[in-house]
């Protein structure tokens, strides 16, 4: 009797104890799971996409119209105005002295208390008199400082500043420093459209003065963007623009770089117009000629489309061509590999640092043409709306959307020269090259897609957006990385041997090899507890 129930017992301790590791494997194969998605993130940019998506962190962004401004600058101004009891306009003031900073008003004012009360003074007794700017007899009104004109004058002085852009006025007296506050103003104006103007000024100065605040560029746009840092960012007008330079998207290169890039275009175009660049003037103008010549038969050729890809328009000619390096489009294919300067023994005189700035030059500028031509696809498309022409209503809004991929590569493109112009040679730049070479191949690729018949390249159409997409993103992450990418601002090439890789890994490396780590540890644990229960089965034989 006793053996039955310690051999019960024993078996109850063994069924618990699978139990708990059955329990224990399923733990197991969801932290296993877990981190496999774990890894799918890091290593691919897409993954990072949509989930940056699902948790909303563009919620940094935000969007304002013209009325949302107005209601945080009466927030503000309510704030200051409860405590020390002032004017509306008053509040603004100082808040506009301070650049909206509350704390430093409130400061200012248990410093110097005084302030606040002797300022609640805005006017004084209208009294009869000679009015000292138009020198009529008439009705005199003024501020607290005394300083008296008639309501026309007061209303011309009013409206020339505001015209004038300005948001705070002086009084209308010589060197006076007191404040003409926006009730004053209100008072005094009647032309509602001169009171909408200082309104504008108002608002337009809280902006210049909000660091992370600036208005959207596109044409009838009020909004403006609020960001907490400075990147490319999109208004809901459709306008993508630089937070930080206003200018239009300009990835990968940096607003001082793109400012230097200017200044250098400026310089060489004075340059090659002096005596000392006299005979490079041909060469200039045929950089910026919308004309070049046929390879084989030397006939003049105008570029109407956005592909690089040319066809002689000789009937005795037919030459097909790439429109940035000439060569034949039979050996260069879109795989061709035109991007990179070769500095040969040829171009090592007096003249390398021009025929340098040309080539990456004529690069840039072919992409900002061809940019310009594809324009008129976007125009087509949206013809195509009516459902004449055998496209759906999905369809036509799945090329616009490919068009607007087109656009973006190409803003890419182009500012990757300008990139490349001020990129030092070493193995990471062979990589940008790389890069560059790809996502270009395949834009050209697309955009001759879209210059075929749409219905026949459809599904082509679409499957090349998404690997110009991707080839752009992967481009645009290793410049942002900036790991072994060194920029000579001077533009001018070093010529110096590559030193290698510089072994600076990103965080997300070591995160990486860390979850590889977790990840064989716990299958290696799985596995070994699947093996035990496979080789542990225990048989009971009960006794009779």
């Amino acid at each position: 009797m006793d053996d039955r129930y310690n051999l019960e017992n024993r078996n109850e301790v063994i069924e618990q104890v699978i139990d708990m590791f059955n329990y224990v494997t399923k733990i197991i194969l969801n932290l296993n799971s877990i981190f496999h998605c774990f890894i799918c993130f890091f290593l691919s940019s897409q993954y990072r996409e949509v989930v940056w998506k699902l948790l909303r962190l563009d919620k940094r962004k935000k969007i304002l119209t013209f009325s949302d401004i107005q209601k945080a600058m009466q927030s503000q101004i309510t704030d200051i105005q409860s405590v020390f009891k002032m004017s509306n306009g008053e509040c603004r003031v100082w808040l506009q002295k301070y650049n909206w900073d509350k704390e430093k008003v409130m400061e200012h004012f248990y410093e110097n208390p005084m302030n606040s009360k002797n300022s609640n003074e805005s006017s004084v007794s209208p009294e009869n008199g000679i009015c000292d700017i138009c020198c009529e007899e008439t009705q005199l009104i003024g501020l607290h400082c005394n300083h008296l004109a008639c309501l026309e004058c007061w209303r011309a002085y009013l409206a020339e500043n505001i015209k004038e852009g300005k948001s705070e006025i002086g009084c209308i007296g010589s060197n006076c420093e007191a404040i003409i506050y926006d009730e004053k103003i209100r008072e005094f104006l009647e032309d509602p459209k001169i009171l909408e103007g200082f309104v504008r000024n108002t608002v337009n100065a809280y902006v210049e003065t909000a660091k992370c605040l600036v208005w959207c560029p596109g044409t009838n746009c009020g909004n403006a963007i609020k960001s907490l840092d400075p990147h490319h960012v999109t208004c809901s007008c459709g306008t993508r623009f630089c937070f930080s330079c206003g200018q239009n998207p300009h990835e990968p290169v940096t607003c001082a770089l793109l400012n230097t890039w200017s200044k250098k275009c400026l310089t060489e175009k004075n340059n090659i117009s002096g005596a000392e660049y006299s005979s490079d003037m041909e060469t200039l103008i045929w950089v910026l000629s919308n004309t070049k010549d046929c390879p084989k038969c030397n006939t003049a050729i105008e570029k109407n489309g956005g592909c690089n890809k040319m066809t002689c328009r000789s009937a005795t000619c037919r030459f097909k061509f790439c429109w940035l390096c000439l060569k034949d489009w039979t050996e260069h294919g879109y795989s061709g590999y035109c991007n990179v300067f070769t500095d040969t023994d040829e171009t090592r005189d007096s003249r390398a640092d021009l025929l340098r700035f040309l080539f990456f030059y004529n690069r840039f500028k072919a992409h900002e043409q061809s940019l310009e031509l594809e324009k008129k696809l976007r125009a087509k498309v949206s013809s195509q709306l009516d459902g004449t022409q055998g496209l759906s209503w999905s369809q036509v809004k799945s090329l616009e959307k490919t068009i607007d991929i087109l656009s973006e590569s190409r803003h890419t493109l182009m500012h990757t020269y300008i990139f490349a112009y001020y990129l030092e040679q070493n193995n990471q730049s062979i990589i940008f090259e790389s890069n560059q070479k790809d996502l270009e191949m395949a834009t050209e690729q697309l955009s001759g897609y879209l210059e075929q018949d749409w219905e026949a390249y459809f599904h082509k159409i679409l499957d090349k957006s998404r690997y110009v997409e991707h080839r752009r993103n992967v481009l645009l992450e290793h410049c942002a990385q900036g790991d072994g990418l060194e920029m000579n601002t001077t533009g001018v090439s070093k010529r110096k041997k590559s030193s290698g890789f510089k072994r600076r890994r990103p965080w997300r490396h070591g995160v990486l090899l860390l979850a590889i780590v977790v990840i064989f540890i716990i299958n290696f644990f799985l596995w070994g507890h699947i093996f035990y229960q496979s080789t542990s089965t225990v048989c009971v034989i009960l006794p009779e």
